[in-house]
């Protein structure tokens, strides 16, 4: 009440330029109630995501948007919200950077609006889009210009993570668990699918293709065929056993979504884990360094261009001066 008597008041400023006590004393009221509604907003807001992944996420997103959107309307800073925290539970689930200011940038931005134009109306992802950029502080009339960004992508799991996953998975008491643990590592590690794809797989996707091996046909986001790694081949042949039109991770789930990716690595023990994203981006790392075609990768990856792959190039072994000559001149004696 005593803010509103002082707000309808008139206010003159003298030939100096100075504001008077009482205009001064409304401003740092406005701002020690604009600092409070940011903290209640963030506070009460609960969004639809498991608890552990919000817990995990939600320093990041309350950080970002009460540093940088402090400013905004009610509205607009509810919606900065829902979209950050949507940002957040994509780089966890997918494990491509970390959840610090560094991931707010273009490369990332741009990356998370090419999966979300598979989900999303073309309108929708396009506002997402400008909306983050301008969260993160990306002028529209510029953005475009700004140099490749550096940030850090998590690495691509090594052969001995892999080694420690299969024998972690095999040994696994309850068969459900095994099983999920199976189906997580040949499908995401294997042939490189998403969580999101990975949930909505049939034993009855797994086929024989052509060349009498075992791939797997996704159904959903960005339908395909791809073939297994020859390294989780058995993995993936053991999934397919089993009733054709049973679904091969946590068959007994009413929900899909990453809740069911969480409870599987319940069981492990250590600082890596499983995660379906970095499985996956292991799966493309690979592939980039075999020398995978990129009008054969892409499709089979379910990518519509190449600017996703860039933030991976950095996980690349190195190869020596006289290797990189050689490959320069496409084979030739140096």
């Amino acid at each position: 009440m005593r803010f509103e008597t002082i707000a309808r008041g008139t206010c003159s400023i003298g030939a100096t330029g100075e504001q008077s006590a009482w205009e001064i004393r409304r401003t740092e009221h406005k701002q020690v109630m604009d600092h409070d509604s940011v903290d209640a907003e963030l506070a009460s807001y609960r969004p639809l995501l498991g608890a552990t992944v919000w817990e995990t996420i939600r320093p990041f997103v309350h950080a970002t948007v009460a540093g940088r959107c402090g400013e905004y309307s009610l509205g607009k800073r509810r919606m900065a919200l829902i979209r950050m925290t949507a940002f957040a539970a994509w780089l966890h689930a997918t494990g491509y950077a970390q959840l610090n200011e560094q991931a707010l940038n273009p490369d990332l931005i741009d990356y998370y609006w090419h999966h979300r134009r598979t989900v999303v109306t073309e309108q929708t992802a396009k506002q997402e889009r400008k909306l983050l950029r301008a969260i993160a502080g990306i002028a529209p009339t510029i953005e475009r210009n700004l140099p490749a960004s550096r940030s850090e992508v998590k690495a691509p799991y090594s052969e001995s993570e892999l080694r420690d996953f299969r024998r972690w998975a095999r040994w696994l008491r309850i068969p459900g668990h095994r099983r999920d643990a199976l189906a997580l590592l040949a499908l995401c590690a294997g042939c490189g699918l998403s969580a999101g794809e990975l949930m909505h797989v049939r034993r009855s996707h797994i086929i024989q293709l052509t060349d009498q091996k075992l791939g797997v046909t996704v159904t959903v986001r960005a339908p395909r065929t791809v073939p297994v790694l020859q390294a989780w081949a058995d993995a993936l042949a053991q999934v397919r056993e089993g009733e054709p039109e049973e679904l091969v991770f946590s068959p007994g789930s009413r929900t899909r979504n990453g809740n069911q990716l969480v409870n599987v690595m319940r069981d492990i023990h250590g600082e890596s884990k499983p995660i379906a994203g970095r499985l996956r981006t292991t799966w493309l790392t690979r592939h980039l360094a075999a020398g995978t075609r990129l009008d054969i990768l892409l499709p089979a990856a379910g990518l519509k261009d190449a600017i996703s792959l860039a933030p991976l190039v950095q996980h690349l072994a190195p190869v020596g001066p006289e290797a990189a000559l050689a490959q320069l001149r496409l084979g030739g004696d140096l």
